[in-house]
């Protein structure tokens, strides 16, 4: 990985190399399912097809906001962003709609990736309107930035940025820890690791530790139906 172009687009290949090992497990009704990563490339291929026709009329490398819980589709619907040649802006779905909408106003966002309709916002494109598992022709366009928000306590919500090279280094720190501490990750060898999906993604840290490090290493991340 430290080899390659360390961008995005690099991390997510590489990521996918070990496309039959499982990726995400979920509940679906009664039902206990899972994607393997060989899925995730797929799924993720075709919503950023999606998004491209749905963003058409915006520039490459235009910011977009994205708004939803940390489960299956978020991964897929974050990777498909980039993929589509769009910056995401990781927007915690906790916050009301007011919050949101004063965020993408305030940084000139024009247009929101979200799970749900938002109060007084005519730029929503609601995530089960891109997502989709049917596989399509292969396209790439590919942007290096992701933008995350700051959590607000110390006044109001700023937006903090990271290129591509950023974040790979955020994950090469991490190439030891299977072997020093166990406690947070541990190889093939030593059993069946899952991390559950409890912080929320949109964050830095639970982006970095939660999601990237699992998405990195191909272990699986299981999502839980609530958390109650």
């Amino acid at each position: 990985l430290l080899n390659s172009s360390k961008d995005l687009k690099s991390l997510y290949e590489f990521s996918l190399l070990r496309g039959h090992f499982k990726a995400s497990i979920y509940k679906q009704g009664k039902k206990i399912k899972f994607d393997k990563y060989s899925d995730v490339a797929v799924y993720v291929n075709s919503t950023s097809v999606n998004i491209k026709n749905e963003l058409k009329d915006l520039p490459k490398n235009s910011y977009v906001g994205f708004v939803n819980p940390s489960n299956r589709r978020w991964h897929i619907v974050f990777w498909a962003i980039l993929k589509a040649g769009f910056r995401p802006v990781l927007i915690n779905e906790r916050n009301n709609d007011e919050e949101i909408n004063d965020l993408l106003n305030s940084n000139h966002i024009k247009k929101v990736i979200s799970y749900k309709q938002l109060i007084s916002n005519d730029h929503v494109i609601l995530v089960e309107h891109i997502y989709s598992e049917k596989p399509v022709e292969n396209y790439d366009n590919w942007a290096d930035e992701v933008g995350f928000c700051t959590s607000g306590t110390e006044g109001k919500t700023k937006l903090c940025f990271y290129k591509g090279e950023n974040i790979i280094y955020q994950v090469a720190s991490a190439k030891q820890l299977p072997y020093i501490n166990t406690d947070i990750m541990y190889t093939d060898y030593q059993g069946v690791y899952r991390n559950l999906a409890l912080l929320p993604f949109s964050h830095i840290f639970g982006f970095v530790a939660v999601y990237l490090w699992s998405f990195f290493f191909n272990k699986a991340i299981v999502y839980p139906s609530h958390m109650t």
